[in-house]
């Protein structure tokens, strides 16, 4: 593959990906209200549709990741971020349903914000990256 075409194929990439950032942060945003309410004593409900939208995005962060190391693969000269998953365990999650308590929520809701920064930061980089991809095809 020459220069031209990895260039193409890396803008591809890049276009295909931040529409999947915008997706999981509107969830991520939607699961941050859901948890504010949860923080003011919501309940099971809250704590329901909070992880529901966590879990979309979830989804939708694993598909970022997987066309984020294909566009590693084509820019191999270019340093592209790493693993943008949201850490978010297994216990974190059965905690937050059984005690259900403001420090779980807490724990959770911080979580949620340090996803949306990280997808905001990556989202940045994919901007920089397209941008600089731009000047390189004549």
């Amino acid at each position: 593959m020459n220069s031209l075409q990895n260039v193409n194929t890396a803008k591809s990439l890049i276009y295909e990906i931040l529409p999947l950032i915008d997706d999981a942060k509107t969830d991520l945003k939607k699961a941050r209200m859901w948890g504010i309410g949860d923080l003011l004593g919501g309940g099971l409900f809250f704590d329901l549709f909070k992880h529901m939208k966590m879990n979309n995005a979830k989804s939708q962060m694993y598909e970022v990741n997987t066309k984020l190391k294909e566009l590693e693969r084509v820019l191999s000269c270019i340093q592209i971020p790493g693993d943008y998953r949201m850490n978010v365990n297994g216990f974190l999650t059965f905690a937050d349903f059984l005690f259900d308590g403001v420090i779980f929520d807490a724990v959770m809701f911080s979580k949620i914000w340090q996803s949306i920064d990280a997808l905001e930061d990556l989202e940045t980089k994919l901007q920089q990256t397209l941008s600089a991809l731009d000047r390189m095809s004549f």
